[in-house]
Parts: C-alpha cells; sequence; structure tokens
C-alpha cells in the first residue's frame, strides 16, 4: 500500500509540473534565488571550507534559506530529509531524544551520552535536551555521517551534526518575519547586523519566539484545565520556546581575527501524544492491574499488606504497536481516543553558550585558531502521559490497612539534569608545500553534570470529589489545576528520613501532588586529547589523508541517593511505624548497634559514595581520494568511532561501571556531476563492525524509583548503501532522491537480559530461553529510508518569483527491542510548500503544511526493562502556516 501511495504522489506531481509553462525572465540570480536552484555548496564538515562535491565524505548539509522555507522546527526535519540519518524525540519531546545514524542506535534511550554528536560552532552539546536550537540563526546545518572522532572527539561514534551559526556582515541588513499557523502557531523572529562604530567591528542580534498549542486533541475530560506552572492542557504536542542570541566579530590586527557568540535558548514543550502499556513488571510492583501485553506468558507475585499475592500476566507485546492504547488494551475510554494528563510536561530547557574564537594567519600558508566555550544547561520533564489510563490512574496502599487505597497518576521522569562544561581546543593548519599540509592540536575540557530522577504521584486528575474505600473525601477537582511536584513528600508518614515519597507501592507516605527524587547522581568528566592530521596529494588526481586523536577521558561519580532515595549511611527504621504487621523490601540490612536483621530497617544501598574511572582511547581515521576529472571523485574511508564508558547507580557491585565502546565504519563512495551539472549523483556503501556496544538491561536489584543500567551487550553490524541525486529536468524542475538501505543486527553471543532477569522465553515460539538476540535487527533502527523533493520555479517577466515545493519521507518498520517482538510500523508523510519572493528580494511569502494527508500510526516506541512497560507515542499531526518576511 505504501509503494502505490509513492507512486500516485509523484506521478501526480510529475504530471502537474510537467504541464505547466513558465516564462522565464533572463536576469541576474540573487544569492537568495540562487538558493532555489543548483549550486555549489560549501561546507566546513573537516573544520575547514569545501566543496561538498568535493569532500570524500558523506555529508547533507541545508542552507539557512532551504530550512525556511520547509520550515524545519528542529532536528526531526533536518533527519527526515538526511539519508541513512532519523531522529525521535519520544514522548518527552527531545529530553530522550535519540539520534541515529546508519543504524547505530543508542541501545539505552536515557543514557548521559549519545552516539551522534551534536556542536554549535565546534563547541560539543552534551545533552539530548540540548539539541534544539531551531530558533538561532544559522548559516547551515550539516550532518555528517560515519565516525568523526579523529577531528571532533567527544562521542562523534555514529557521525555529528554541525550547527554553523551566521556570522556577522560589513554589509548593514537583518530581517523580521512572523508565522501565523493551525492550533495557535505563532512565530516572530528578528535579526539584524553590521558593523559597530567601524567596519573592524561587527556585530549581529537576534531574537525568536514561538508558540503552538499541539497538533493533536486530548480527549481527557479535563484536558481544558488550567494546572499551574508547566503543563500540556488543550491540545498535546505543542511548545513555548524563545531564544536571544549575539555575535561579534572583531579585526584585532590585519591577520588576527576574533569572534564572540553569546547564545541563549528556552524551552517548554508539551508531551508528545503518546499512552503506556504494561504487563507483568507493572503488576509485580502494584501500580497497574490490568494485563496489557499479549505475549510470553509469566508468574509473579505482588507485596500487599496482608502479605504477597500471586497472579499471572504477560511479559512482552508481539506485533505492531498502534497510535491509540484502545486500539491494544480495554481503557475507559473510545477505541481512537488519546488521553494524556493535563498537568504533564515533556521538556523544560535552558541552554546557555559562549563560544570565543581566535584565527591568526602566522603566514598565507599557517593559522593559528583557539576556540574557547562555555555551557550551561538544566532540564526536566514529566517523563510521560502520566500512567496507563490517565482517566483511572493506579492503585496505590497508604499506611498499613488494604482499605486504605488511593487512585494517583505516576509520573516517572528521567533523566533530569544540570550541565556546566568548559572546553578549549587550539589548532595549528600548516600547508607545508603545494602538496602537503598538516593539522595538529589539543583539546581540554571540564563538565559537571548532576542527574536524578524524578516520580510526581497525583490523585487522579477528574471532576467531582474522591474518596477512599472509607468513604472519606481524598481529593477534589481542584487537583488539576496544582501543578506536579508542589510539595516533597517524606520516605515515610511521620518521620522525614530523605526527601521521596515511597520505597515501594504498599509503603508510601503519601502527600497530594508529592513528588521522589532519587537516584542522584553527579559526574566529572575531564576529558584530555591531542590530535594530528595530514593531507598529501600524491599525483594531481590521488590523495590521501590521515587523522589520529589520543584521548583520555578521566570520569567521577558521586552518589547522592540510591535507587530508594536513601543517602550514603542512612537508614529508615520501619518499627517507629504503627500499625506495621509485614517486611520491609529488597535492600534491608543489619541494625549496626544491636547486630540483628528483625525485618524492620532499611539501609542505602550505597557502598562507595564515589567512585572514579579513567578510559583511554585511539582513533585513527585514512581516507584515500581520486578524481579523475573536476565532475567525478572517488574515495575509500576507514575510520575508528569511540564512545567513553560511565557509571550505573545501580545496588550490584557487578553493574556499577561499563566500559568503552567502539566501531570500525569502513567506507566506498563517489561523487559525481554529468551533463553540465544537471544532474549530481552520490553513492556510498559502507559496513560497521560496533564492539563492546552498550545497551540498557534491568538492574539486579530494583525499585519504584529505579532505572534501567547499561552494561556492554557484545557486537553488531550494520551493512549499508545511501544515495543522493539532485536532477534538473528543466529549467524550472528540480528532483532530489534520497535513498538509505541499511541492515544493522545483532552478532551471536549478544543477549537482552530483560529476557532472562523479568521473564523467561519459549525458544521454541519466541525467543531464546538465554536471551541470546543474535542475528535479530538492532532496536529504534529502519531498513529503508526514501526522501524526495520536487521543486518547481518560476519567475515572471515582474521579477517576482514562485516556488512550490513538494516533499515526501518514507521509513520501513522499527523494533522497539532487540527480541525483535512489537515494532512500530512503515510509515509516509507529505509535506509542501509556496514560496513567493518579491523583485527586490524584500518581501518573502512563506505557505506551508506538513503531514498533509494525516498519516495517523505509532511513531516510536521505548521500552523500561524495570516495569516491562511500553511508551509509544504516535505520529505528528498535520499542521498548516504561512509566515511573512521583510529583508532590511
Amino acid at each position: 500500500m505504501q509503494s502505490h501511495r509513492i507512486s500516485q504522489n509523484l506521478a501526480l506531481l510529475m504530471g502537474t509540473a510537467l504541464v505547466m509553462s513558465p516564462s522565464l525572465a533572463q536576469e541576474k540570480v540573487s544569492p537568495k534565488r540562487a538558493s532555489l536552484q543548483m549550486e555549489e555548496v560549501i561546507v566546513s564538515a573537516r573544520k575547514r571550507d569545501e566543496s561538498l562535491q568535493e569532500i570524500p565524505l558523506s555529508v547533507t548539509p541545508f542552507t539557512m534559506e532551504q530550512m525556511e522555507r520547509r520550515a524545519f522546527t528542529g532536528v526531526e526535519d533536518i533527519a527526515a530529509s538526511t539519508p541513512g540519518f532519523s531522529y525521535e524525540g519520544f514522548s518527552t519531546s527531545g529530553t530522550n531524544g535519540n539520534a541515529v545514524i546508519r543504524g547505530l542506535a543508542q541501545q539505552f534511550t536515557t543514557a548521559r551520552i549519545q552516539n551522534v554528536a551534536f556542536f554549535i560552532d565546534g563547541i560539543y552539546m552534551q545533552r539530548q535536551s540540548m539539541l534544539n536550537m531551531g530558533l538561532i540563526d544559522m548559516q547551515r546545518v550539516e550532518v555528517v555521517k560515519g565516525p568523526q572522532n579523529a577531528l571532533y572527539g567527544r562521542n562523534a561514534f555514529a557521525g555529528a551534526l554541525n550547527y554553523v551559526t551566521s556570522r556577522p556582515t560589513v554589509e548593514p541588513g537583518g530581517y523580521i518575519s512572523q508565522t501565523v499557523g493551525s492550533h495557535d502557531r505563532y512565530d516572530l523572529r528578528a535579526s539584524y547586523t553590521g558593523p559597530i562604530f567601524s567596519e573592524r567591528l561587527l556585530g549581529k542580534f537576534s531574537y525568536g519566539y514561538t508558540t503552538y498549542d499541539g497538533h493533536h486533541r486530548n480527549d481527557h475530560s479535563q484536558a481544558d484545565a488550567d494546572p499551574s506552572g508547566v503543563n500540556s492542557k488543550g491540545r498535546v504536542g505543542g511548545w513555548d520556546d524563545q531564544s536571544w542570541a549575539a555575535a561579534f566579530t572583531y579585526d584585532v590586527t590585519p591577520n588576527i581575527a576574533a569572534h564572540l557568540g553569546l547564545y541563549h535558548v528556552e524551552i517548554e514543550r508539551e508531551t508528545q501524544p503518546a499512552y503506556q502499556i504494561s504487563g507483568i513488571g507493572a503488576r509485580a510492583f502494584g501500580l497497574w492491574e490490568q494485563d496489557d501485553l499479549n505475549c510470553i506468558e509469566g508468574e509473579g507475585s505482588q507485596q500487599t499488606a496482608l502479605g504477597p499475592r500471586s497472579f499471572t500476566a504477560n511479559a512482552a507485546y508481539c506485533g505492531e504497536l498502534k497510535p491509540y492504547a484502545a486500539e491494544i488494551a480495554p481503557r475507559s475510554y473510545g477505541p481512537t481516543a488519546l488521553v494524556m494528563d493535563p498537568r504533564s510536561w515533556g521538556a523544560v530547557a535552558s541552554t546557555d553558550l559562549v563560544t570565543l574564537a581566535f584565527d591568526w594567519s602566522i603566514t598565507e600558508d599557517m593559522t593559528l585558531s583557539y576556540l574557547f566555550g562555555w555551557t550551561g544547561h538544566d532540564s526536566n520533564s514529566t517523563g510521560g502521559p502520566g500512567g496507563e489510563d490517565p482517566e483511572l490512574g493506579s492503585s496505590v496502599e497508604v499506611g498499613t490497612g488494604i482499605s486504605n487505597i488511593v487512585q494517583v497518576n505516576a509520573f516517572s521522569s528521567r533523566p533530569n539534569s544540570e550541565i556546566e562544561s568548559f572546553s578549549h581546543e587550539l589548532r595549528l593548519d600548516w600547508q607545508i608545500t603545494d602538496r602537503i599540509g598538516v593539522r595538529v592540536g589539543g583539546y581540554f575540557s571540564e563538565v559537571e553534570d548532576r542527574q536524578w530522577t524524578l516520580l510526581f504521584l497525583s490523585p487522579v486528575c477528574s471532576s467531582g470529589q474522591f474518596t477512599d474505600a472509607q468513604g472519606d473525601v481524598i481529593g477534589n477537582s481542584d487537583n488539576c489545576d496544582v501543578a506536579l511536584g508542589n510539595a516533597l513528600s517524606p520516605i515515610v508518614t511521620d518521620r522525614r528520613a530523605t526527601d521521596i515519597t515511597f520505597i515501594q507501592a504498599y509503603d508510601m507516605g503519601f502527600r497530594q501532588h508529592a513528588t521522589n527524587r532519587a537516584e542522584d547522581t553527579a559526574y566529572n568528566d575531564m576529558v584530555e586529547a591531542a590530535f594530528i592530521a595530514f593531507d598529501v596529494d600524491i599525483t594531481d588526481s590521488i590523495s590521501l589523508s590521515a587523522e589520529g586523536r589520543y584521548t583520555h577521558e578521566k570520569t567521577e561519580v558521586y552518589y547522592h541517593t540510591d535507587s530508594f532515595g536513601i543517602a550514603y549511611g542512612e537508614k529508615v527504621d520501619y518499627s517507629l511505624i504503627p500499625g506495621r504487621v509485614f517486611g520491609i523490601p529488597s535492600g534491608d540490612c543489619t541494625d549496626p548497634v544491636t547486630g540483628i536483621n528483625d525485618g524492620t530497617t532499611l539501609c542505602s544501598a550505597i557502598v562507595d559514595p564515589s567512585d572514579a574511572e579513567d578510559f583511554y582511547s585511539f582513533s585513527p581515521r585514512a581516507i584515500l581520494e581520486w578524481k579523475p576529472t573536476d565532475e567525478h571523485m572517488f574515495y575509500i574511508s576507514a575510520a575508528n568511532g569511540v564512545k567513553a564508558g560511565g557509571f550505573n547507580n545501580a545496588v550490584d557491585p557487578s553493574q556499577k561501571v561499563y566500559d568503552i565502546e567502539e566501531n570500525w565504519t569502513y567506507e566506498i563512495g563517489t561523487k559525481n556531476q554529468f551533463f553540465d551539472d544537471r544532474l549530481t549523483l552520490n553513492l556510498a556503501l559502507y559496513q560497521v563492525n560496533w564492539t563492546g556496544m552498550q545497551g540498557g538491561v534491568s538492574p539486579a536489584v530494583v525499585g519504584l524509583s529505579t532505572s534501567d543500567v547499561i552494561e556492554n551487550l557484545g557486537e553488531a553490524t550494520s551493512v549499508g548503501l545511501e544515495s543522493e541525486i539532485v536532477v534538473r529536468l528543466t529549467e524550472s524542475l528540480i528532483v532530489d532522491l534520497g535513498l538509505s538501505f541499511n541492515d544493522p543486527k545483532y552478532e551471536d553471543g549478544v543477549k537482552y537480559s530483560p529476557a532472562v532477569t523479568r521473564f523467561q522465553c519459549d525458544k521454541t515460539d519466541l525467543c531464546a530461553d538465554d536471551g541470546e538476540v543474535g542475528g535479530n535487527q538492532l532496536a529504534r533502527t529502519s531498513k529503508v529510508q526514501v526522501n524526495s523533493g520536487f521543486t518547481y520555479n518560476l519567475m515572471f517577466n515582474s521579477g517576482w518569483m514562485l516556488s512550490t515545493r513538494y516533499d515526501f519521507t518514507y521509513q520501513s518498520k522499527q523494533y522497539v527491542t532487540p527480541l525483535n517482538l512489537a515494532w512500530v510500523p512503515e510509515r509516509f508523510i507529505s509535506n509542501a510548500s509556496i514560496n513567493l519572493l518579491d523583485p527586490n528580494d524584500v518581501w518573502e511569502f512563506n505557505l506551508w503544511g506538513k503531514n498533509i494527508f494525516d498519516e495517523d500510526k505509532a511513531a516510536n516506541a521505548f521500552y523500561l526493562g524495570v516495569f516491562n512497560q511500553y511508551l509509544v507515542s504516535k505520529v505528528t499531526g498535520p499542521s498548516y502556516g504561512l509566515q511573512v518576511k521583510y529583508n532590511l
């Protein structure tokens, strides 16, 4: 069906374009108009300006004009237009975002370090929640595929995404633009650049603001409630973002130039349309009585005030995930309803960035460059829609009586973070002879990174009053108007041992709208690196480049609380709780005074409050390039990618530390232009061998605030082919096509531990008893990706120019876990835009639409092994808008 739709849309667009007959004005094409034509593209993927067609790397760039006319708002749009690159923000709108290049998907979604490194003007961005820089003026964005550690360092394991900001210009200029669109979309952007006092000092100032109510209706009965603080009232999937930026360039001397960049970005993103489904894991914690899953039946027990209660439930979901929860499991609302607690939010983050660069042209052939960067960042989230059924809630016992039960919505937020980092890079570029060039330098950085887990518990947001089993009122409709986390609840009702809500579902110091802060961990990272690169023109047509980086990364970790929220050296004495009649959860300890373990004391699971580890790596890359003519180039390369190891806040000593992971990528590519540059054809064939793969597994000792932990699972391989084609069919019609085929597989010996620790598979049916997943497709990767666009330019004799574009993206299904049991389906998204530019390039009008055919499917999902829970988000719904821009 999808292939039929693709054929239909291609035929429709081609037919429409070919019957149109424009009259083209013969005039000089301005830069803005040139951006709509086929032109030479300059990139800095190797930290120097080069033509895209001459660089022996697979790079996909986007200029500011291209992104603006196609209404790009973030990394999702860039990924949808790049073969071999995908990005999902999940329900948290980017707090747990996952960028994937060439199938090397991060196997642990909430890990601190991503497999794709993001940079802005050469400064490394530490976290997923820092990646949305869409409001800042960009000269271009570059997606560089394949390991880039040798040149970039800092975990460019599978590739890198470079944000290159627009610098001040001598020529005064600027713009003001406004966008209005569906569902209260409104954008305001303004920028000015030019000399300050003299042409030696140039400045640029910009501001951006955007707000949007969301792309999908919230069917919650209290969706229009107005909770204080950040929330997702009304529709869901919206945002409220803004940014300020200032940049200065100063010619210190004729040979020394300095550039200062100051950036501030704030994002408030609503939870994306999503739902949760759970099975045996959530049942064991007492969070959810129903069994949403459909395969691999298992047995478990739930602790209650009257002792353990046995039950049977499924441990996995098998098959295609649907866009709505009620299509999978019974709910209290309709089959196509989407219900989100309006008190939730997806991502709230603030990022500050300072860059300072000096370039000293010592001679015509030698340049010394220095780059300093400082970043400050904080982010938090509620982590999801508010439970499996936000209208019904979860049953949680308070106190020791089985009748003391309240219905609450639980929001599991992870990771929340505070980061500050400094970095310094010094580089010398020296063209020794006409044929030999060298680059050598050093890098140093320090990072302070604190992260924690939050668990919000609030009474169900519903109209009317709430009563417990004894008829006592425990809440009313005002619950919907109170922000989550307005009060921290102690570990027990009568004693403030630590600021957490509960240890287990059956023993909870409940307070209305309580917050549990657990797994509070701080990291200090210090990175030292030295790098060198040689470029040698062996002949006029054959060149060789070799690069290498030696890196020492020292990571220190400080554990503030364990997964139960108890600080180092603390304990909780349950004998102080009146009426308590049952034992404490796992993690109990011997009383240090009496030497007796009577089941009344819970001690901190932190054995060592701090730890440190040194990680050493050497990352080489070599490229052999042959350019027989100016229009054709062939290359072969081998590159090593490395991502540092780290620590888990785990109780089991064997799960405390995980080691580095690395890959070797071998690539053969060619870049070509034919028929007087009317056809551009770029191809790349690659194989990736991945070792020490870091992946998420269930912890050996668990609690309600426990996160999955990271282990080195084993090896994987990825073999693929990428192609990018741009062809001018007529003077007015340009077609671009990107294709990616990728086959990432786990190697034999990789075991997915939730298959072992949380349930037992039937190896004659669905999976091996020992969790072996060798031969399975890597989780969260698509084998096939297609992106194509058709641009039709019409220039009138009056000087006005009309440009229309239709583009579509297709990606095949993605499995949710290494077991390859559940998957999100293939999807096909269509976008369109109409741009009108006046003769003097002063006024621009852009009418755009996204997902214009309303593809309605599950878009992504990730799995929490601790709770045996799937968190599923759906495709972004249709949206439309009109941008009006005035250029100064």
